[in-house]
């Protein structure tokens, strides 16, 4: 009697290590990619996993954990998971892109969701001479700024100094709309205080 046979193929998960656009993957085949592990579905060759239309045809993805990718760049193909800055805030990628400017392109919300929300896009420095201060006050005017209901200014030291001053609480920082005051509790510094500033929603 005969004895019938079929080829099952590959019947088990085979471990591939990371992906590479020059292998021949197979059905089970498991790769790791941008921090993230997918499992072949269909056999491909430089069908990466995670980015453009069509890779989940091929891949399933398994196990997916958060990529910091630093600053946004349009030059980037980000994809699902990857987290960015522009613009002072955080961004996390939905679904891969490339020149989809997060918080600025149309349509960007379809591609990215706000993680943490920073300040505005106005920054910058203020120098404070030792001769600016006046009745032991300085004032200047922050750009950006709409009001102290909407908006915050948060500093922060630019030298050792600096941060000595601050953290020894000499001096004491008030908003009113566009326009900073800082009074000084104690003595007024003798020496110029060098602080950068952001304006928070």
């Amino acid at each position: 009697m005969a004895i019938q046979t079929t080829e099952l193929g590959i019947v088990s998960i085979v471990p591939r290590g990371e992906w590479n656009g020059t292998t021949a993957y197979q059905q089970l085949n498991l790769v790791s990619h941008n921090g993230s592990v997918y499992i072949a579905i269909l056999a491909s060759t430089n069908s990466e996993p995670g980015t453009g239309l069509n890779w989940q045809t091929y891949w399933m993805p398994l196990v997916s954990t958060p990529v910091s990718m630093g600053d946004w760049s349009n030059a980037t193909t980000y994809n699902t998971l990857n987290i960015v800055t522009n613009g002072g805030n955080v961004y996390i990628a939905t679904q891969a892109s490339t020149n989809i400017e997060p918080g600025v392109a149309t349509g960007w919300q379809n591609y990215w969701d706000l993680l943490i929300q920073g300040y505005s896009g106005s920054s910058g420095t203020i120098t404070i001479q030792s001769t600016q201060w006046s009745s032991k006050t300085v004032s200047f005017t922050v750009t950006g700024t709409t009001g102290a209901d909407s908006e915050a200014v948060t500093f922060s030291p630019a030298t050792q100094q600096d941060a000595a001053i601050l953290n020894d609480a000499d001096i004491f920082v008030s908003t009113s709309g566009s326009t900073v005051t800082f009074t000084a509790r104690g003595a007024v510094p003798t020496s110029s205080v060098t602080l950068n500033y952001y304006v928070s929603r």
